[in-house]
């Protein structure tokens, strides 16, 4: 019998796949993903080029340029 936190991680991980499988049907791009980061030159690694179609970041540059949107954007 599996514990609370096995049930715990077992849900996160299906709302992250639902999460996932809902985005990939939202983006619609036929760009393949680069195979180095646009902005630092460091390897796209072949999962997230799988993962993110069209990719062009590594998940570095990514998280950063994500952040930096967020202080941008005015939500009123």
């Amino acid at each position: 019998m599996a514990d609370k936190v096995d049930e715990a991680q077992a849900f996160l991980q299906y709302q992250t796949d639902i999460q996932i499988s809902n985005i990939r049907k939202t983006v619609k791009t036929t760009t393949p993903s680069l195979f180095e980061c646009e902005n630092c030159g460091a390897e796209i690694p072949l999962k997230r080029r799988i993962a993110v179609p069209g990719a062009s970041l590594c998940v570095e540059c990514q998280r950063i340029a994500e952040i930096k949107n967020k202080h941008v954007s005015t939500d009123f």
